[in-house]
């Protein structure tokens, strides 16, 4: 059992990156590690291994064929591998090894891909044929192992590998699957060959795949299909067959030579499979069983009855509510994949680990086999309901859970039809959970297609079920479920009830043989009757279930959250949804689980935070980022609504937790008002939002509301609305000190309501690399031989007080000293600004010294910072000024005004020098100081960005944040 990856990429230096992506599953195989790289073809194959057959080193993966041509990477066991090797060996092969490795190896240079079929065992197998230039992915009969892959022909690259985690070693920011959420809200986990990682899928079970690496061919074959003749009508003739096959299977699945055990839940399956394997007594039998501190769901007494019958070694291991607590986070992370399931064999699988166990034997499949789930009793509700049509949806409407999802009977596909059954939230939910229509979640999930590619001719209705339930809920859910979490603590999960010998049995039984249903399982039951107690299988079927209920009321998530979730939480406690669809829905924001009540829960409103690029707009970017990264490190929820904005920038900020109004700002003012009350502070980024703080404080006293007050939004005299809200704030959140002395003189502001709150360098605007220079359009207009001033501003005419008209005063004296300056003016504004501007130049003769490129995009910023000379923007009412921090940050001489917020963004100096913005002349000699020094050394330039890091960078930032929201303020 292992974990293996593939990586054929032209770029050697991504196959170079093998060992990484390989040891992201080193859970999976903690024993040995190998890598196969091919000399002369983009050919990288690794594996993790941890050994249970064959522990010599002789066994070591990826092996090589004797002839050199062939290399194979395996995860898994074949049962039958012992008949095998002695067929091989007949044929003339010879081994090296003991193990089942080998004789995959062997049987493939004997068979070539027919050799799939001679296999019994779980497993997914990478084969690079040398020969062929062929590369083979194959997967077992039942997909009890998974093998994930990326197949690009034209980038000529494929991935493989056992974890969908193992793909962001290789690309940490690979795109998401914009659909995983609605087929995970609908299935309760992801239906195969979905993943939630954009073209990442599953090989389909029973099949292999053929890359030719010449062209880059793939094509895709099945390689099994169960055998659906009726061989046993007779009930003697089956149980007998059926008997013997499972028992001589469980002999099997018993081979290790590595510590191995059964689970033994106590139910009739894991009873059956311990009490047949106790009739070996040349191998001990370990048991290993879970209970639980509540009564109600421990079958502890049924366990330890059948451990005493089978005369086991057995391990009993209790479960509490706070080892559920304590073990969560590490569960979320062992997912991989999100799933509503997968606990109850963690904890299995835990408790195996610590036993010092590597494999145990498990009941998985016997339920779907032989009608043990209430599933084979509704299916004849599916018929009748169909024909009532569109009306199902009505059943949207109704209170309890179980109606919510009926409308999917309607539906002519068998996705519709498991859904039905076992659906999780029906197509209205997940519409309104993701933003999108009813009529594009049933088009994701195919609701209408009439495609059947599973249905077999003259299928029964018992026999139609359990194919259903084996081909969904068995395949997408319990076995990938089963194997992420064994393999997160180095177990294998062997399951002889899905032996390939064994299926066939059972699928050729007469269906009123195979699903006597008086009691559930009767086959099952009578043909073991002489072994298994009747305690065991006369009592009411339980299930391997948690006391989910009761352990999951103070469940709730960290990070970025929608209001959705309070209504769940409400509605779960509430008893109107069960614990499994409330469970759906957090594992579904990807977001931190947690057990405990959130230190804070905020909901941040602004006007605009993503879809413009001024100061206000990149604060509130990083201030919804700093909540996003506090949010997960402090167990905080937050929401952020945006009154214009359509999408949020997710670099930033989760779409998941963001909604954006696209102007509908009548919307935005409900949908703030009627989900405000689940929030203990509200945060809004702009006066303008005052209506919306004045009535959340009249609907929610408790409520504390902040206003983050950036510059002359508040600095003016305010009327109406804007003015009546300001004494409904709690707090006034001031970016300079600048901004909190206008609030108080002319607001007349409480100061102790105020916090001064500088801004951040963005986290990425990073300093410029060495590729990067200024534009060709602007390199054309500037000697490389002359200084250059720069300034960066919005040219508005309300805004004159940025300070460019006064450089442009001094710059006919500047040019007297340093002839050849040159001057750039940089950013847009109204039309009547910028021809006032024009004119000033032409009026101070200047039209050669001034450059106006228009607006510079960010990408450009940085470079263009780097190489002047100095930054000037002697403002007299700017409220912080990110472009100061840039210029910082890139190195640049800074001159500032003296009497604004420009005084805190240079730190009163450190950063640059301030002047007296009405003074031409100081700031003409000033000019003229810089652009007659050498240019800042790099040294220079690093001391001022680590200046900068250490007071204005994103962590400084984000504790502030932290201390604001949990203190009231920050520790300076």
């Amino acid at each position: 059992m292992c974990r293996l990856a593939v990586i054929v990429h032209p770029d050697v230096s991504v196959r170079n990156r093998m060992d990484a992506f390989r040891d992201s599953m080193q859970h999976g195989g903690p024993d040995d590690a190998g890598t196969y790289h091919d000399a002369e073809q983009p050919v990288s194959m690794g594996l993790r291994r941890l050994a249970l057959i064959d522990l010599h080193e002789s066994s070591h993966q990826p092996m090589v064929s004797q002839c050199g041509q062939v290399v194979i990477t395996f995860n898994g066991e074949i049962y039958n591998f012992i008949p095998l090797r002695t067929q091989l060996k007949n044929l003339g092969h010879t081994f090296r090894s003991t193990g089942d490795t080998e004789v995959v190896l062997n049987a493939y240079l004997q068979w070539g891909t027919q050799c799939f079929e001679k296999l019994n065992g779980m497993f997914a197998i990478a084969i690079w044929d040398k020969r062929e230039g062929t590369l083979v992915l194959a997967r077992d009969h039942a997909g009890m192992k998974p093998l994930y892959y990326h197949f690009d022909k034209w980038q000529q690259c494929l991935y493989a590998s056992s974890e969908t985690r193992a793909f962001k070693i290789l690309q940490p920011d690979w795109p998401v699957n914009p659909d995983w959420r609605v087929h995970f809200l609908a299935h309760g986990h992801m239906p195969e060959p979905h993943t939630t990682l954009k073209n990442v899928w599953m090989l389909p079970k029973g099949h292999y795949m053929e890359i030719r690496m010449a062209d880059m061919h793939m094509q895709l074959h099945k390689w099994y299909a169960p055998g659906w003749k009726l061989l046993y009508t007779s009930e003697t003739e089956a149980r007998h067959a059926f008997r013997e096959t499972l028992i001589k299977a469980v002999q099997t699945h018993r081979i290790a030579d590595a510590p191995l055990g059964v689970f033994l839940s106590g139910g009739t399956d894991s009873s059956i499979l311990s009490l047949i394997a106790a009739a070996n007594k040349e191998q001990p039998l370990t048991t290993l069983s879970i209970s639980f501190e509540d009564a109600a769901f421990s079958e502890e007494i049924y366990q330890r009855s059948v451990a005493k019958i089978a005369g086991s070694l057995h391990h009993q291991h209790t479960i509490s509510e706070r080892d559920f607590e304590e073990s969560l986070p590490d569960i979320l992370l062992a997912l991989d994949q999100p799933s509503n399931d997968g606990i109850n064999s963690y904890f299995i699988s835990k408790f195996a680990r610590q036993a010092g166990l590597k494999a145990v034997i498990s009941g998985i499949g016997a339920d779907e086999l032989f009608g043990g789930y209430p599933i084979f009793r509704r299916r004849q509700w599916v018929a009748p309901l169909r024909l009532l049509g569109p009306l199902l949806d009505i059943s949207a409407l109704l209170p309890y859970d179980r109606i919510k999802r009926l409308g999917y009977a309607r539906y002519p596909s068998e996705t519709a039809e498991y859904l039905f059954h076992r659906g999780y939230f029906n197509v209205f939910q997940i519409a309104e959970m993701n933003g999108i229509s009813p009529r594009r979640v049933r088009e994701i999930l195919q609701l209408s297609s009439k495609e059947q590619p599973g249905k077999k001719r003259n299928e029964d209705g018992m026999s139609h079920i359990s194919r259903l339930e084996q081909d969904f809920y068995l395949q997408h859910q319990l076995l990938r479920d089963t194997d992420v979490m064994s393999m997160w603590h180095g177990v294998e999960v062997r399951m002889p009830f899905l032996d390939r010998d064994v299926l066939d049995v059972v699928n050729q039984m007469a269906p009123a043989i195979r699903f006597a249903n008086h009691p559930p399982k009767q086959f099952l039951i009578e043909s073991f009757s002489h072994l298994l107690p009747e305690s065991i299988w006369k009592r009411r079927k339980m299930g391997f279930v948690f006391p989910f209920e009761k352990w999951m009321q103070k469940a709730t998530i960290a990070g970025a959250c929608k209001p959705n979730l309070f209504q769940f939480q409400r509605q779960f406690r509430q008893g109107k949804i069960r614990w499994s669809r409330y469970w759906a829905y957090l594992v579904s924001t990807r977001q931190k689980i947690i057990t405990t009540k959130p230190e804070q829960s905020i909901l941040f409103a602004t006007l605009k935070t993503f879809s413009s690029t001024g100061g206000i707009e990149k604060f509130n970017s990083c201030f919804s980022m700093a909540l996003h990264k506090n949010a997960l490190q402090h167990n905080w929820q937050v929401t952020l609504l945006a009154a214009y904005d359509d999408e949020p920038d997710t670099r930033y900020f989760p779409r998941y937790g963001f909604f954006g109004f696209r102007q509908k700002r009548f919307r935005f003012l409900l949908f703030a008002l009627r989900n405000s009350k689940h929030y203990q502070s509200l945060c809004v980024g702009h006066i303008n939002l005052g209506l919306l703080a004045l009535l959340s404080k009249l609907f929610n006293p408790k409520m504390q509301v902040s206003l983050i007050a950036h510059g002359i939004e508040v600095w003016e005299p305010l009327h109406g609305i804007r003015k009546m809200s300001l004494r409904f704030f709690d707090r006034f959140i001031c970016v300079s000190r600048f901004t909190q002395s206008k609030l108080v003189e002319v607001q007349k502001v409480r100061k102790t309501k105020t916090v001064i709150f500088p801004n951040t360098i963005d986290p990425y605007f990073k300093k410029p690399g060495k590729s990067e220079s200024v534009p060709d359009y602007l390199q054309k207009m500037l000697d490389a031989r002359q200084p250059f001033v720069l300034t960066i501003s919005r040219l508005a005419s309300t805004e004159r007080y940025k300070g460019y008209d006064m450089v442009l005063r001094g710059l006919p004296g500047v040019i007297a000293r340093v002839p050849g300056v040159k001057y750039i003016l940089g950013g847009t504004g109204d039309p009547q600004e910028q021809q006032r501007i024009r004119q000033l130049i032409a009026d101070l003769g200047l039209q050669d010294t001034v450059i106006m490129p228009g607006f510079i995009p960010e990408n450009q910023l940085k470079p263009l910072y780097s190489s002047a000379h100095v930054f000037a923007m002697p403002s007299k009412k700017e409220g912080f000024g990110i472009v100061f921090l840039e210029a910082a940050w890139c190195g640049t001489p800074i001159i500032a005004g003296n009497a604004d917020g420009s005084v805190d963004a240079l730190l009163n100096g450190q950063l640059g020098t301030l002047v007296d913005p009405d003074d031409a002349g100081v700031i003409a000699d000033t000019l003229v100081h810089y652009l007659s020094m050498p240019a800042p050394s790099v040294e220079e330039k690093m001391a001022k960005q680590q200046i900068v890091k250490g007071y204005f960078g994103f962590e400084a930032f984000s504790l502030r944040q932290q201390q604001l929201f949990e203190q009231g303020r920050f520790i300076e």
